[in-house]
């Protein structure tokens, strides 16, 4: 990974811990950070640890971001967290949280926007569609409406402007404003841009996280730029979380070499419909695999671990069985029966040498395709 940027060294910038490729965790002061390498002070020793050896460095206080904030996603991958939106033809103007009252103010185009989500997430249930909806690649906007307690809709037309109390709305050819207190968020009309390449993902302590392609620096200040040509600059102390992702490949069902879904008790729907209904799906924070699902992924020379957390995705999932097997080339790595009450899991396994790994869930007892997991933040390091 190549990163051009002056040397930044600081005094005091609190206690961190970097996670390494080899599964080491090193704790210590955070001294400096530049092109090639991050500096760490342990016990009154100070190490350097390279870049391309660091997936993770993160500040070891918690930051407390806040729970009521708009949610803002770009298209790039970056998720941000601001006090209000507004927007104007093709521009959208954010006020950013935990930034200095000189620097809140973010100006993005309307293009690079993916989704907004007004309402903070609440119950699992909503949450679930609101993802679902997220990940769907929408042919117009979509505003996602609240409808009752436990159930979302949708209205597709296109976004005029973006206001302090209500979404001006093309609805077929009539203008509609859209109260923000009814709405849950908005859904964009996807994007034709090809997926961009992330160097590093970065967390500031308001929750916002940017994903970076460049980072520079001088003195006390880190300086990133998106993929989309958004940038900023924070002062190193606002910075929660730095990771590498130039040294870890997320994975996707959608890059996997193979996917396929068997039904338990075959012949009530057309193989080609229940797959595409029940089989391995990209949702916001991973992959979703009902009971049937395997994906195979093709495996580099340089992944040497693969690393998730195993959750329950619905609800649905509350007392039945999940049978989980994970294959390395033609070897068992891992065969579990989990339940709801087991989850989350964090699993991590030594892919280093291997070429395929494989990945099947099953119904564990009573031949549910309602049984599921969600895989979370799948990724392999390098």
């Amino acid at each position: 990974m190549a990163f051009i940027g002056f040397l930044l060294i600081v005094a005091g910038l609190g206690q961190v811990t970097v996670d390494s490729v080899d599964g080491q965790k090193i704790a210590g002061n955070w001294v400096a950070i530049d092109e090639t390498a991050i500096t760490i002070e342990t016990a009154g020793k100070t190490e350097q640890y390279p870049i391309e050896s660091v997936v993770k460095l993160r500040r070891n206080a918690d930051a407390s971001p806040s729970a009521t904030a708009i949610r803002v996603g770009l298209v790039d991958g970056s998720q941000l967290r601001v006090r209000s939106v507004q927007a104007e033809g093709k521009s959208v103007t954010l006020d950013l949280l935990g930034a200095a009252a000189d620097d809140a103010t973010l100006d993005v185009p309307l293009k690079q926007v993916a989704w907004i989500r007004f309402r903070p997430p609440v119950a699992q249930g909503i949450n679930e569609q609101w993802e679902q909806k997220q990940a769907a690649d929408k042919p117009a906007d979509t505003l996602v409406v609240r409808a009752g307690s436990d159930q979302l809709d949708e209205i597709a037309g296109t976004v005029l402007a973006i206001g302090r109390d209500a979404v001006s709305f093309d609805l077929g050819g009539q203008q509609v404003d859209a109260p923000l207190d009814r709405l849950e968020g908005i859904v964009f009309r996807g994007s034709d841009a090809e997926p961009t390449k992330i160097q590093a993902q970065i967390t500031d302590i308001a929750g916002s996280t940017w994903a970076a392609s460049k980072i520079t620096g001088q003195g006390k200040t880190l300086q990133l730029e998106t993929a989309a040509g958004i940038s900023r600059t924070f002062a190193l102390d606002r910075i929660q979380q730095i990771e590498f992702r130039g040294n870890v490949r997320m994975l996707r069902a959608a890059d996997a070499a193979s996917v396929s879904f068997a039904a338990a008790i075959g012949g009530l729907l057309d193989p080609a419909f229940s797959k595409t209904l029940f089989g391995p799906r990209d949702v916001a924070s991973g992959i979703a695999l009902s009971a049937g699902s395997e994906l195979t992924i093709r495996l580099g020379d340089d992944d040497r671990l693969f690393e998730t957390i195993v959750e329950t995705p619905n609800r649905s999932f509350d007392g039945g069985v999940v049978r989980l097997v994970i294959q390395l080339d033609d070897d068992a790595a891992l065969d579990k029966k989990l339940t709801a009450a087991e989850l989350p899991e964090a699993i991590q396994l030594d892919v280093a040498g291997k070429r395929r790994l494989q990945i099947r869930v099953e119904s564990g007892q009573d031949s549910s395709t309602g049984d599921a997991l969600l895989l979370r933040k799948p990724r392999l390091r390098k």
